[in-house]
């Protein structure tokens, strides 16, 4: 059981990491699910609101306006009668009673017909039933005078509405001085506007424009407590919408319509709240909507734990183990989806990685060994020249150890004191090191700076040719030596010549008498003169033989080449080769003479033995960007491209066994590498060699 959960913290930390996960993951399902929901209702419902609300307001407004339309026809062709029939009265004096009884039966809306005078006297009428007590006579007359309709609603008379109209019967242009009024049945325009009936709360009514009276409305009276409107004010004009508010402090909506032709207003009266019932519908709709949205979320949210996050979660604790250590028992989820095929990826990437840890294991050990046996001197140095890492070599160079200063031993300080004198030199061959016993050593340093992760390290190779270096300076001499029997040759013709002068010049002198003073003086010049060639000659082959000292001078390179170029020249001739002189002034370079002289003595005697049959060397000598630039080339046999790039490399040679040792251009190389400087080739069979030099300039020099 320990084995298997090492860590209970750790599984505790990842459940509630996974419950974390699994709230964020409902998090995204509610932002993504319900909030887009919860907007686009909330714009629903902003949007629907207005539009239901002026839906509402305009329905009553047009259902206002329809009944009075209706009402306007019902009563329109009856009081077009009416006027015909109070135009005729107009023109017939007598017989009124048989008129109004042929337009009562003609007019079916029309129960009682009147003729009355001003005095409110009935002198016709087409029934004998007299008119109703609260017949209001002066409203009649005023509205008659004026040319104009009255009409009344007597609620009371025989227990149903009746319309009394009146209309004036004008004649001969006189002021009407008699009235037609008609007693009009008005149940059917009751029954209409009884019938119109708007959810719980909405009715029709009618009104008087004038004073708002209750022309017409639901049977329920009690539903009533007023008996003329008391917002009649607002109706009057054209059709509308009326919002207001009753002594109850119930809000009210009523759409109103004039109707046309007649003083009055049809009004659709219903509660607001149950107006806006639509709305509210829309409403509830809107919040089922996102109730059942967040609902899915959840149990979109229940069901991604279950089969997203848990999984999930065991992988992830499979993943944790297998970095702690332990190790991948089976597969972490058995599943047959994308998790299931995750899963078995982890295994085969565990697979993998494993064997591709051994593998970087056994290649790390490789190199490990590779560098701690490696017979040259390995180290990494960190900016304050401290030592990071070092192999077995570095230790056996008599150098610090690893974590230690470089400067801890004399031969370290050394290379600590080049590294800061030459911090962007990254090669160095033959450094002088003289160790703790006084004894110098060469060492090739080789430095090179990490990065990846490394940035300021250094990692220096150093290789010890003290062995070498001394066997290569032997060789020198020993080529020195050789050539030397080749240029006495040369010197000795020139020193024979004079020492002839001098032979012949000590036979005369006995010769010559006192009187002779002119001619011995002369003799004896040209004996001086012979002399001082000949200690010229042996000063120069003695310099040429003395072995070489590592003093660094500044020097011409060209007046260098020049001088042996002068030693060289009766050998040349000897030979049957010209030697072609083109140099132009130069500044002074930092080198070693003796080794500069040991560069140009063995590419001019590798030029003269490629030239057997004579020939001509040119030798030239510029000033360049760089440095000073010598060119040394030859019309010998040249040297086959197969073997070209092989001849810098130390004992290889074209010569024939025992004419040369194979170190001479080996050695040039290296001496102007030391220096910062290089040496080229190219040859083509049949035409010639010809070597570049490049000597840097000091950069005080140049400066």
């Amino acid at each position: 059981m320990r084995q298997m959960f090492p860590n209970l913290k750790t599984w505790t930390t990842w459940r509630g990491k996974r419950q974390r996960l699994w709230l964020r993951l409902l998090g995204y399902y509610l932002a993504l699910g319900l909030v887009p929901v919860l907007l686009v209702g909330l714009f629903v419902l902003n949007a629907t609101r207005d539009a239901i609300e002026e839906a509402v307001l305009d329905s009553r407004r047009e259902m206002a306006h329809r009944t009075a339309e209706e009402i306007a026809h019902i009563f329109s062709p009856i009081v077009s009668n009416l006027k015909s029939l109070a135009r005729t009265v107009g023109t017939v004096p007598q017989a009124w009673h048989t008129l109004l009884k042929e337009a009562e039966l003609e007019y079916s809306e029309v129960e009682t017909l009147y003729l009355v005078n001003a005095q409110n006297q009935i002198q016709a009428s087409s029934a004998a039933i007299a008119l109703p007590a609260s017949y209001d006579w002066d409203a009649t007359w005023a509205k008659v005078v004026a040319d104009s309709l009255y009409f009344t609603l007597i609620e009371e008379f025989r227990e149903t509405p009746k319309l009394f109209v009146a209309l004036p019967v004008e004649r001969d242009g006189q002021p009407p001085q008699q009235a037609l009024i008609a007693r009009l049945d008005f149940h059917r325009v009751w029954s209409k506007i009884n019938l119109i009936r708007i959810g719980r709360t909405g009715y029709a009514t009618l009104l008087h424009a004038d004073d708002g009276h209750y022309l017409a409305r639901p049977m329920r009276q009690s539903f009533y407590t007023w008996r003329d409107h008391p917002h009649i004010e607002a109706m009057r004009g054209p059709a509308g919408i009326l919002l207001w508010r009753d002594v109850g402090g119930t809000e009210w909506v009523s759409g109103f319509a004039p109707v046309r032709d007649w003083d009055w207003i049809v009004a659709i009266e219903q509660r607001e709240d149950e107006a806006h019932a639509p709305y509210t519908v829309v409403l509830y709709s809107i919040y089922a909507i996102i109730a059942f949205s967040a609902l899915g979320a959840l149990l979109l949210g229940g069901l991604t734990r279950s089969s997203v996050v848990v999984p999930l979660v065991s992988l992830t604790y499979a993943v944790r183990r297998r970095r702690d250590g332990y190790p991948l028992i089976g597969t972490p989820v058995k599943r047959r989806d994308e998790i299931g095929e995750l899963a078995d990826a982890f295994v085969e990437m565990d697979q993998t990685l494993a064997e591709r840890q051994r593998d970087l294991e056994s290649t790390l050990d490789l190199q490990r060994h590779l560098i701690e046996d490696n017979p040259l001197a390995i180290a990494v140095l960190d900016a304050d020249y401290r030592i990071v890492q070092s192999n077995k070599a570095w230790a056996s160079l008599l150098l610090p150890e690893q974590d230690a200063e470089l400067s801890a031993t004399h031969a370290g300080a050394q290379v600590r004191a080049w590294l800061k004198a030459h911090p962007h030199l990254q090669v160095v061959d033959d450094l002088a090191i003289e160790d703790a016993e006084g004894v110098m050593r060469y060492w090739n340093l080789h430095k090179a700076e990490l990065s990846q992760g490394h940035r300021g390290k250094v990692l220096l190779v150093v290789e010890d040719r003290t062995q070498q270096h001394l066997l290569e300076l032997h060789y020198m001499q020993a080529e020195k030596l050789s050539a030397l029997g080749e240029v006495a040759a040369g010197v000795a013709h020139e020193i024979k010549n004079p020492l002839a002068i001098v032979q012949n010049t000590c036979d005369l002198l006995p010769r010559l008498g006192p009187e002779e003073e002119k001619e011995r003086d002369e003799t004896l010049q040209m004996m001086r003169e012979a002399i001082r060639r000949i200690d010229e000659r042996v000063g120069s082959l003695l310099d040429f033989a003395r072995p070489a000292q590592h003093l660094v001078e500044q020097i011409d390179a060209a007046e260098v080449l020049r001088q042996l170029l002068d030693l060289e020249t009766k050998h040349a001739e000897h030979l049957g080769i010209s030697i072609e002189r083109q140099f132009e002034p130069v500044p002074a370079v930092r080198i070693n003479r003796d080794m500069l002289k040991d560069i140009y003595i063995n590419i001019i005697r590798n030029a003269f033995q490629a030239m057997p049959q004579g020939g001509r060397l040119q030798v030239s000598a510029r000033s360049e960007q760089e440095g000073v630039a010598i060119e040394i080339c030859d019309t010998g046999t040249g040297i086959d491209p197969t073997q070209l790039s092989r001849i810098f490399e130390p004992f290889f040679s074209t010569k024939a066994p025992g004419e040369g040792t194979g170190l001479g251009l080996a050695i040039a190389q290296r001496q102007l590498r030391e220096i910062g400087g290089h040496i080229e080739v190219t040859s083509r069979v049949g035409q010639g060699t010809c070597f570049a030099l490049l000597l840097p300039y000091n950069k005080e020099e140049k400066a």
